[in-house]
């Protein structure tokens, strides 16, 4: 994994540090991609209710909507309408303006040369502009070029990154001071955004497709690729840590589709092969677990010292945390995808068959006479509402159940195509954005549910 390299100042490096920049910004690993469609279950990444400022994440195709829920208006929107105002990296930024402090000039034009940096946009005019002032400076010619070719670098790059976004699949992790959000794009890019303006910290390709998310964990980013690889990342830099596996990469045996479960000690992922691998923080594999005769696209769940995974062999697993060995299975009638919520010692999981499950978390028993029918497949991962446990079909149909008898409290209709995870704020309120039309609900569990939704832009 590559790590990111300041530019270089003046000298006889001045047809290499373009390069080395160029380098730094395209690849934390050296893979190329293919370019296969999704199956129909990949879902959108689900949405994310962001505390401070107030505001909810949510993707639909290849664009992520940052939108006011209280006001229902979107504040911002990446990829940019218009690419001609979108300014570069914050990191490239950064690089640029140590570039000008190596050069051989007079502080007070690096200082206009500086204040120039934060006005150039991955295309359009300002790119000449800040150009020209650089060719009028007092700088060397090879001074000149070395930074010219720079910033061409840079702004070639960051364009082709920001206009190729191909979709948002995988979780959109958000940090601990909710200032920053990690959005994984299927075409290998991973992009750090600035919550409130929707502008770029830094991006960096981690060389492979992501189906699922990132997982957020104080000082490092996981996440896992198509790619068959788990990787460690700066959030700060989107450098590899080198820390985890002495290169910031773990391999696993067959592709991630799904976003790591991270705990105080340990990293948690399934596999298309239908494994769960246990590493632990230096990268070092705890465990591995093998049981399920078919693959794993669910998000695994981590409840005290047990891990759930549901496969596509029809059964959900609870896995010990500690040895990986197999504490209980539960068999349903189709595939296991969508996450499962863990409360009060219970856990509620759905299935592609359309039912909702009450299990005993320790033993894997039935709480409920018989499962709550949805009525059609169950893709999106269950979540808690002011009431009870909240569900939707494929069909657009979302209930609010009854945790202790599994009865359907209250229901609504919210479009079609309900696939991407649901998700709950502190208050209650559900978040969820179907396939058809493109619209966030945002619906209301505290007595009987009600919706309010907003059109995303199309």
């Amino acid at each position: 994994m590559a790590a990111h390299e300041p530019l270089r100042g003046p000298s006889r490096r001045r047809r290499r540090w373009p390069a080395i920049l160029a380098l730094a910004l395209l690849a934390i690993v050296a893979a190329a991609c293919s370019a296969t469609p999704g199956p129909r279950g990949w879902a959108g990444a689900r949405p994310v209710s962001v505390e401070e400022p107030g505001l909810v994440l949510a993707a639909y195709k290849k664009t992520l909507y940052a939108i006011d829920p209280a006001q229902l208006s979107p504040l911002w929107q990446f990829p940019p309408e218009n690419r001609d105002s979108y300014p570069i990296s914050e990191r490239s930024q950064d690089r640029i303006r140590d570039a000008i402090d190596a050069l051989s000039i007079p502080d007070s034009e690096k200082e206009s040369l500086r204040a120039l940096v934060a006005e150039i946009t991955i295309s359009g005019d300002s790119i000449d502009l800040f150009k020209d002032a650089v060719d009028n400076s007092s700088a060397t010619d090879d001074e000149k070029n070395d930074l010219n070719n720079g910033v061409d670098d840079i702004t070639a790059i960051e364009e082709d990154a920001v206009r190729n976004v191909e979709a948002f699949y995988g979780d959109v992790g958000v940090s601990d001071d909710q200032q920053t959000a990690y959005a994984p794009g299927y075409g290998g890019w991973l992009y750090a955004l600035n919550i409130e303006t929707g502008e770029t910290r830094w991006l960096v390709n981690v060389g492979d497709q992501m189906v699922g998310g990132v997982a957020v964990d104080d000082d490092r980013l996981y996440l896992g690729t198509k790619g068959a690889t788990l990787f460690a990342i700066d959030p700060e830099t989107g450098a590899a840590i080198d820390a985890f596996a002495g290169d910031g990469s773990f391999k696993v045996d067959d592709e991630i589709w799904s976003t790591p479960a991270v705990t105080e000690d340990a990293i948690y992922v399934t596999t298309m092969s239908g494994a769960v691998y246990a590493i632990d923080k230096s990268g070092q594999q705890r465990w591995i677990f093998e049981r399920p005769s078919a693959s794993i696209a669910m998000r695994p769940v981590v409840d005290g010292d047990t891990v759930y995974a549901g496969a596509f062999d029809k059964k959900l697993y609870a896995i010990s945390a500690t040895d990986g060995s197999e504490r209980w299975r539960f068999e349903g009638d189709e595939w296991f995808w969508s996450a499962p919520v863990v409360r009060d010692g219970a856990l509620f999981a759905a299935s592609l068959d359309g039912k909702v499950y009450a299990l005993s978390a320790d033993d894997g028993s039935t709480r409920w006479e018989r499962p709550f029918d949805a009525e059609a497949e169950v893709r999106a991962a269950l979540t808690t509402g002011a009431r009870g446990i909240v569900v939707a079909g494929r069909n657009g149909m979302v209930y609010q159940l009854d945790p202790a008898t599994g009865e359907a409290l209250s229901s609504l209709e919210a479009g079609r195509n309900i696939e991407a995870d649901l998700t709950s704020d502190a208050a209650g309120a559900v978040y969820a954005v179907p396939r058809d039309p493109a619209v966030l609900f945002i619906i209301d569990t505290s007595s009987q549910l009600a919706a309010t939704f907003f059109e995303l832009p199309q």
